[in-house]
């Protein structure tokens, strides 16, 4: 009996070592998954409503987000970059304390949401104008924002008296979002400016993980361009990016793209790696930035890494999927050569890139996905507070004026 427990002991002994072994090789004491599906996508921006991109690409972007000035007082601003309005109400404190703070926060929260509705209708949805040029749009906002409550309060000292502020913050996008309950209506009017137009024809999409963490970036700066939630982009006369080149539920949820500002030149701007190039990169020297991989030519890069990159050993599939290069997110640049339209809300691309775009399957992919950052100039930020805070409510006949 007593060999028997010598015996059960060992055994017990051995199979705890195991499964200590397991356990701490998995952290979970789960089995672990293939290498390929360990590796974590690139992680989101919190500045840009750009799902799917990586945070790293947009580093060196800056938020667009233009001031609202009425009667040289702040009342609002328009982050397209986040996507959403921002309305701020403000209101000076009578006396001390905390009755008088009080009375003060309330006073600026009613003023901010009665300006909620005034700062929605006066964005640009399209290039029919602005949304109280749409068909009832108005009043779909005002039923849309009287449910929005205060987001944020604060205090400043300015002249030796105390003011408070309030934001109440509107999406553009998503379920509670301008879009859900306006994307029907303005769809209708984009069509009756956009017919006169052909829609361009791409290639068929890129697979997800060839383009995952990829961004295409329009450079729209230096020519007065003026932001919208729903943009046209025409290339060779014929309509490259509009509100029907993405999904139905893709344009409600996020539109067809985010704007932002940057110090970098159109050069760097094609640099599709974020990170400075490696050694084997160096090496190969560089390349137009079409048709290239990471900014050098194709078969250059292949045979800088054949050269310079070991074989794996041969040592099973498990080895081989760990020892693959991770892919690194890119950016696709193409510069804009003219704003047009009425209010400049038309961006225009040259005829060849336009042609290239088409043919890029990576491009097609990332503008049916609505991953596209149109750059704008940082000094028009203060473009939108130069503007009647209620634009006139009439249709915007600008049809005939577009090229």
């Amino acid at each position: 009996m007593a060999a028997i427990n010598g015996k059960t002991v060992r055994l017990l002994a051995l199979a705890g070592v195991a499964l200590a072994a397991w356990v701490a090789g998995t952290g979970t004491g789960q089995a672990p998954p293939p290498a390929a599906a360990t590796r974590p996508g690139p992680r989101a921006s919190t500045r840009f409503d750009l799902p799917g991109v990586g945070a790293t690409l947009l580093k060196p972007f800056e938020v667009f987000r233009p001031q609202v000035i009425q009667d040289k007082q702040l009342v609002g601003y328009i982050d397209w970059s986040a996507k959403k309005i921002v309305a701020v109400g403000r209101s000076v404190q009578a006396g001390a304390g905390p009755a008088a703070a009080l009375l003060a926060r309330r006073g600026a929260a009613t003023i901010a949401l009665r300006n909620a509705t005034a700062r929605s209708v006066g964005v640009r949805i399209g290039i029919n104008g602005r949304i109280d040029a749409l068909k009832n749009g108005t009043l779909v906002v005002q039923a849309l924002v009287k449910d929005f409550k205060v987001t944020r309060t604060y205090s400043r000292r300015i002249g030796g008296r105390t003011w408070w502020y309030a934001e109440v913050h509107v999406p553009m996008f998503g379920i509670k979002g301008v879009a859900a309950k306006l994307f029907d209506d303005q769809l209708q009017a984009h069509r009756v400016l956009a017919r006169q137009w052909r829609r361009a024809v791409w290639v068929a999409a890129a697979k997800a993980e060839l383009i995952a963490g990829d961004v295409l970036v329009i450079d729209a700066r230096g020519l007065g361009y003026n932001a919208s939630m729903y943009p046209l982009v025409l290339g060779g006369g014929q309509i490259l990016i509009d509100m029907e080149t993405v999904p139905k539920a893709t344009a409600v949820d996020h539109g067809l793209c985010a704007y932002g500002t940057t110090k970098l030149n159109f050069g760097e701007l094609q640099s599709l790696y974020a990170a400075p190039p490696s050694r084997v990169e160096l090496a190969a020297g560089a390349a137009p930035a079409w048709q290239n991989v990471d900014g050098i030519g194709l078969d250059r890069l292949l045979l800088a890494q054949a050269a310079a990159a070991p074989k794996p050993p041969a040592t099973g599939p498990a080895t081989r999927a760990t020892t693959r290069p991770r892919r690194k997110s890119r950016r696709r640049a193409v510069r804009a050569i003219r704003a047009t339209g009425k209010d400049k809300s038309v961006l225009v691309v040259a005829d060849k890139d336009a042609l290239k775009l088409l043919k890029d399957p990576a491009a097609a992919g990332l503008a049916r996905g609505g991953r596209v950052l149109v750059v704008v100039d940082a000094a028009a930020a203060g473009v939108e507070g130069r503007l009647h805070p209620r634009p006139e409510g009439r249709a915007l006949e600008i049809a005939s004026r577009l090229r």
